[in-house]
């Protein structure tokens, strides 16, 4: 174990001498100047946590200033998720046009050290948590964030056409939430709903790539205040380890606007620009909604089940009150 100082601070830092060999692997492979005495925790969670995605996160120094870094760790209950989510990241980069290429996060270097999987990235700049900072950041990039998310679902979109991709995507995740007592008669009532719409072929589901966990804390800025950028989109969106390349519409875009605002007639009114150009009728946003919700819901893995149920009722509440006000406008 390796006692830091952190600097300018009488508080001591503990790190794990195999985060030190990690840190010199990369700093080698790199052929940057990593400064281990600079190395201070993003995240240390619990190493006995059950949440595969609860990684450990640090920022490192090096010589040039352009080489800091952030360096992520896999949880050493669950060895290979790092390796897992550097892999569907650079699946994602491989399946959109080059204005989305540019925002897809990809690592400098990642390897395993013994059976752990670890990548390092570039250092961006997180969203201000200074309050008024961030509400001004956030005002800034939502057009730009709303247009990403348009661009993503066209450029990406397909139709759902196999009785594979009906059956796994929408037939089992729809009858899994329709039996799951845990939820609300509402959301199990639409559950059934969507699929008696499929049953009348009512309903002729599209796919499109979903980051999965897309809310303002994955969105890091490319430069810090005014925003200058020479690309199209002035941020980087990181965290694709849970993005489906077969995903569902919407989605998305409903758990960014829960992380950043409460205006409703805004958030209709991007949605519409959202259907528009995706081509996805608005009327069928509670449907896509069900099917993500279940689909999430065969695949959560270790993720809490009470966190599941909790934020799923939330984007359902939600996606029901826009679809009633659409229809009511």
């Amino acid at each position: 174990m390796h006692i830091l100082q952190e600097s300018n601070s009488d508080m001591t830092l503990e790190i794990e001498d195999y985060v030190i060999d990690i840190v010199k692997i990369a700093g080698e492979k790199l052929n940057r100047s990593f400064n281990i005495e600079s190395l201070s925790w993003i995240s240390r969670p619990d190493n006995n946590s059950q949440v595969a995605d609860a990684a450990m996160i640090l920022k490192v120094k090096a010589r040039k200033r352009r080489h800091d870094a952030v360096l992520i760790i896999s949880n050493p209950r669950f060895p290979n998720f790092v390796a897992a989510a550097v892999n569907k990241t650079k699946l994602v980069y491989q399946h959109v046009q080059p204005s989305i290429q540019e925002t897809v996060l990809l690592p400098d270097f990642h390897d395993n050290h013994g059976e752990q999987s670890f990548a390092v990235y570039p250092k961006l700049i997180p969203v201000s948590e200074n309050r008024l900072v961030r509400r001004a950041q956030k005002h800034i990039i939502e057009n730009d964030v709303n247009e990403w998310l348009c661009e993503l679902c066209d450029d990406s979109k397909q139709q759902a056409l196999t009785d594979d991709d009906i059956e796994e995507k929408f037939l089992k995740p729809l009858s899994y939430l329709a039996s799951e007592s845990r939820f609300s008669a509402d959301l199990r009532k639409s559950a059934e709903a969507t699929l008696e719409m499929i049953d009348r072929c009512d309903f002729q589901p599209v796919f499109t790539i979903q980051h999965g966990d897309f809310w303002l804390g994955n969105i890091l800025l490319k430069s810090s205040w005014p925003f200058i950028s020479d690309k199209k989109y002035p941020f980087s969106v990181i965290d694709w380890g849970t993005a489906n390349l077969k995903g569902y519409p919407f989605v998305d875009f409903l758990r960014y606007a829960l992380s950043t605002t409460k205006n409703e007639t805004r958030i209709l009114e991007n949605l519409h620009s959202y259907s528009q150009r995706s081509d996805v009728s608005l009327r069928l946003l509670p449907n896509y909604v069900c099917a993500s919700i279940g689909w999430l819901g065969l695949h959560r893995n270790n993720f809490p089940l009470e966190r599941y149920v909790s934020s799923s009722e939330k984007l359902f509440l939600m996606a029901s009150r826009l679809a009633a006000e659409n229809f009511q406008g």
